[in-house]
């Protein structure tokens, strides 16, 4: 982002906080008290403490913003044009997992890959009980794996040449040890 830019985002900012301070009058007695109250202790203008007061409340705004967007210093737009790397930030909660391939018989190889987690955590990955399974004895523990910097993982699986019943289907689940974030898909049985 060019100088220019960044001055000019500042300066709106700035203008727009001081307009919708004086929107709403207890607001706006609050900043002025403490702007007084920053002029007698530094000994400068109650105008200029006023300022600073605005300038504050328009970089936190400013700032908010872009972290809520997902814009930071180091994804903005690099003099080239292009954006820099960025790391994702993920907020727990609930995750989401596919299975490829969705279906085959108990052994098949899949590939499981899932996003949403804390990053850097352990993920464990189960199979439980699914539609049309009798006697199932999981979950099976298929194998844990490290969540990367931006809460997901990929991994190699198999589907445990335990499991019987074909077309029935069980559940794939991923688990984060640290942030309990789940995540969940289905494997058909052929």
């Amino acid at each position: 982002m060019s100088e220019t830019f960044r001055l000019l985002i500042a300066a709106v900012a700035v203008v727009s906080v001081a307009y919708l301070v004086n929107q709403f009058p207890p607001l706006k007695g609050s900043v002025s008290k403490a702007a007084l109250a920053i002029s007698r202790r530094s000994n400068i203008s109650p105008a200029i403490s006023m300022g600073i007061i605005y300038f504050a409340l328009a970089a936190l705004a400013v700032g908010g913003t872009l972290l809520a967007s997902g814009m930071t210093s180091s994804s903005a737009p690099t003099s080239s044009g292009s954006p820099s790397p960025s790391k994702s930030v993920v907020i727990p909660g609930n995750g989401s997992l596919t299975v490829e391939p969705k279906q085959g018989p108990a052994g098949t190889s899949v590939f499981v890959s899932a996003q949403g987690f804390a990053a850097n955590e352990t993920v464990r990955i189960e199979i439980f009980n699914g539609a049309r399974i009798k006697d199932f004895q999981g979950p099976y523990i298929v194998t844990d794996a490290r969540a990367n910097p931006g809460g997901e993982i990929s991994i190699e699986a198999t589907i445990p040449d335990e499991l019987c019943c074909p077309t029935g289907s069980v559940r794939v689940r991923a688990t984060g040890k640290m942030s309990k974030t789940t995540a969940e898909s289905s494997f058909t049985l052929t």
